[in-house]
């Protein structure tokens, strides 16, 4: 059989195929949909490639996942229209990596990188910076493509995915397909049990004023309900699964330590797995990089389970965790600004400079009160009073956040994000929401909030009191966070890949 060469066997491919293979046709063009962003203009320099049958590969190539192998569909479809024995003994002997490799060395020769023994062949000799450059660009429109990072991969992998080490291959899969680890620490009593609740709308997680988690709990949120439970695993290696009642019923004596369990099925959890979906932070169809959050227990402990929770949280910065939440309480700022926890932090930080802590003051009600005793505040009537109050609005929680901004730069954060939230009112709000009871302590505790709200904003208390108790950018910021980082993941595949190619093509 003639060997074709790569553009003609994908055009002959195309017309050969095309009555035989109406289902990969259907998926190919949902594929080509997403990729004919490629500017026409980026092949000027080689008039050699056919941008269009070069979009048609690729989508073929991301379609015939789905469906099987799409070199030996073409052979199979070339037996069947023309039996003669030397086409079918020919056919039968040729396999998918022949095809592969006579498309591959095309694009290669047109790029001008081809195997040294191929070189005295090559008719236009080209120089390595030049090659490079011609790599590199189209290398670049690979990000152009509109597909998430891991089928870029893929899609450049398809064709330049011989060239690479097999190591390297595995770890940029790694890294896109793992999930993202965010780690939620605080010291003791900080409310961040309280806080993670509020982000469920319902008491999931045991909440007291003592340490009271004695194990990290893994959390997936997404967007289906009907997948949520939990999986507990006991320090003997045995586990059990929850339901999503026994959830709610029980999975706080699970994750309680076990000096205030009060059952022996209870004691011994090592860790927790729960698949429940926050109202905020969720993993859709269309999230690129899966994330977890991780509760782990408080390392201020000082009872005998003080050892364990500090081992426990100091192991999941050090090793595990990719990003953390650090919570810390308003009404022990300063108390909250040294400490263990940020000792871990800034040794992570020197370790891996892609390490990143957001920074969550959590209590942020408690500034209302320091707020209303400011000398500038007018006390000479209700009217005034309130009016003053929204003129120096916020005061008091952007001296707290400027106090957190100066302490996480000492500690190897150069740009740091600082957040303010009031959990407990954010979850009174939500369970209200959600048409759950309160009690009637926390509908007073809400209700005289709300009535301040309305005093000092009229009309727009509603969304000045929703932004108050939880900070909406919070969320944007870590869909943006996690987009740099699936960025970021993408383009050291591609200078590794380049590197790779260019090492042996010189």
């Amino acid at each position: 059989m003639k060997e074709l060469d790569f553009f003609s066997w994908v055009q002959a491919w195309e017309q050969d195929t095309f009555k035989r293979q109406q289902e990969l046709e259907s998926k190919v063009k949902k594929k080509q949909g997403i990729i004919t962003s490629v500017d026409d203009e980026f092949f000027d320099d080689f008039p050699d490639m056919s941008l269009r049958l070069l979009q048609d590969f690729i989508a073929r190539q991301l379609a015939q996942k789905d469906i099987g192998t799409t070199w030996s569909i073409y052979a199979e479809g070339n037996m069947q229209r023309d039996k003669t024995p030397k086409m079918k003994k020919q056919l039968e002997t040729e396999n998918s990596t022949s095809f592969v490799n006579s498309g591959i060395i095309n694009i290669f020769k047109t790029l001008a990188l081809v195997p040294p023994e191929e070189q005295e062949k090559q008719s236009e000799i080209v120089s390595v910076s030049e090659k490079q450059k011609r790599l590199n660009k189209v290398l670049s429109a690979f990000q152009n493509l509109k597909l998430d990072s891991a089928q870029k991969v893929e899609a450049i992998l398809t064709i330049f995915g011989i060239f690479i080490d097999k190591r390297q291959i595995k770890k940029a899969k790694s890294l896109l397909y793992s999930p993202y680890k965010i780690a939620i620490i605080a010291n003791m009593s900080a409310g961040k049990t309280t806080l993670i609740n509020s982000w469920f709308g319902e008491e999931i997680l045991p909440s007291l004023s003592e340490a009271t988690s004695d194990c990290p709990v893994y959390i997936f949120s997404d967007d289906d309900g009907d997948n949520n439970g939990a999986r507990i695993v006991f320090e003997n290696g045995k586990a059990i699964a929850l339901s999503q009642e026994q959830v709610r019923q029980e999975l706080q004596h699970y994750a309680k330590k076990d000096s205030l369990k009060s059952e022996e099925r209870y004691k011994g959890v090592k860790q927790i797995y729960l698949d429940w979906d926050f109202e905020i932070f969720q993993n859709t169809a269309d999230s690129h990089l899966n994330f977890i959050f991780i509760d782990t227990p408080g390392p201020n402990n000082t009872d005998e389970f003080g050892t364990r929770h500090k081992q426990i949280t100091e192991d999941i910065i050090q090793n595990e965790a990719n990003m953390v939440f650090f919570v810390l309480d308003y009404g022990q700022l300063d108390a909250n600004l040294e400490g263990k926890l940020w000792n871990l932090l800034k040794e992570r930080k020197e370790k891996d400079k892609d390490f990143e802590a957001f920074f969550i003051i959590n209590k942020v009600d408690l500034a209302l009160r320091d707020n209303s005793s400011l000398s500038e505040i007018d006390n000479s009537s209700v009217e005034n009073f309130y009016k003053s109050l929204k003129d120096f609005w916020f005061y008091h929680e952007e001296k707290a956040k400027q106090k957190v901004v100066e302490v996480a730069k000492k500690n190897g954060f150069d740009n740091p994000k600082v957040f303010c939230t009031s959990s407990e009112y954010n979850k009174m709000a939500k369970i209200l929401k959600n048409s759950h009871a309160l009690s009637f302590d926390d509908e007073d505790k809400l209700e005289a909030i709300i009535k301040k709200f309305k005093n000092i904003f009229q009309e727009n208390w509603e969304e000045e009191f929703a932004n108050y108790i939880q900070d909406i950018s919070l969320n944007h910021a870590v869909l943006e966070h996690l987009g740099e980082i699936e960025q970021k993941i993408l383009n050291d595949f591609l200078t590794l890949l380049a590197k790779s190619i260019l090492e042996k093509y010189e």
